[in-house]
């Protein structure tokens, strides 16, 4: 008598499919930089925390061209970010100052930044 071996739902084919396929995709892209997913771990904090503010706005994208664009929030203030709660991050004004945060960029061998955002 032959064994059968049990199978994967169809949806769970389907997650796997798609996690294998987003892996070869961040693979391919070189993936993302720490400062990147922390800065959209945070971004995504602030958006659950903070009334109103959009994590679509907040530049967490890196890019090297003739100008140098680093994430708008530090790996330091994106931590910060994540390990306050929501009521400390309203008090303190921690809220609007990310939702005016712009990338940190280098021209001119200069490095452009924003005041800090947290604490």
């Amino acid at each position: 008598m032959r064994t059968r071996t049990p199978s994967l739902p169809s949806w769970s084919r389907a997650a796997v499919a798609a996690v294998v396929l987003l892996l070869l995709v961040a693979r391919c892209d070189g993936g993302l930089r720490q400062d990147e997913l922390e800065c959209q771990q945070a971004a995504n904090q602030l958006a659950e925390c903070c009334p109103g503010f959009d994590p679509t706005m907040l530049s967490c994208n890196y890019s090297d061209g003739c100008t140098t664009s680093y994430p708008a929030l530090t790996v330091a203030e994106s931590n910060c970010i994540e390990n306050e709660s929501c009521s400390q991050l309203r008090a303190t004004n921690v809220c609007a100052r990310a939702a005016e945060a712009l990338p940190i960029q280098t021209a001119d061998g200069g490095l452009t930044a924003h005041p800090l955002v947290c604490p």
